[in-house]
């Protein structure tokens, strides 16, 4: 009985965790103050620093 409820309570928290990262990647993509290198997060200036690597070193991005 306690081996199914903590199961079930597993298999709940599997599927809660995987609609919330689902909706989160959903949900930016319609917002529109979408600030970052896919739109997932603004916080980070990973895409800045990229391009100002590529800008000094003259390299071209690859396609």
């Amino acid at each position: 009985m306690v081996q199914e409820i903590l199961m079930w309570i597993s298999v709940v928290g599997a599927f809660s965790y995987t609609a919330y990262s689902f909706g989160k990647v959903i949900w930016s993509a319609y917002q529109e103050n979408n600030a970052g290198c896919a739109g997932s997060c603004g916080g980070c200036s990973a895409k800045t620093d990229l391009l100002k690597q590529v800008n000094f070193k003259k390299l071209k991005p690859v396609r």
